[in-house]
């Protein structure tokens, strides 16, 4: 609460920007009182406000390095797991720096492979890693 201890007619701004269209409201504004009475209808207010938003970070597991046997069949290779956020997220994977794809990547030869991935979704910081 702030408390007017003058009273003469005026300008009194706290200078600042419109909360309006952001999705954001106040729980309660400010409240100008003279001699113990509420006068903040008499007065235009203005806010001073600064909004920052940081990006979040995924909490993720991916797959140890690991290796199989081949049987002569192709084998998809082991995936990332999220957990946080539980939905709303992209993973993409790459095989050996080749273009990302959602599809998971299967192996059709014996080798060995470098599998990158690529984790995405609004308002979180694309992770890039691999296994």
């Amino acid at each position: 609460m702030l408390k007017l201890n003058v009273a003469e007619e005026t300008t009194y701004e706290a200078n600042g920007e419109s909360l309006e269209g952001t999705g954001f409201e106040w729980e309660s504004g400010p409240v100008f009182t003279y001699n113990k009475t509420d006068v903040t209808e008499n007065f235009k207010i203005k806010y001073a406000l600064s909004i920052s938003y940081a990006e979040g970070q995924f909490a993720y597991t991916k797959p140890e390095n690991y290796s199989t046997p081949y049987a002569g069949s192709d084998i998809t290779v082991k995936t990332v797991y999220i957990t946080d956020p539980a939905e709303g997220v992209t993973v993409e994977y790459s095989l050996n720096s080749g273009a990302y794809s959602t599809t998971v990547p299967v192996v059709k030869d014996v080798g060995t492979y470098t599998v990158n991935y690529r984790i995405s979704a609004e308002y979180y910081d694309t992770q890039t890693g691999s296994y």
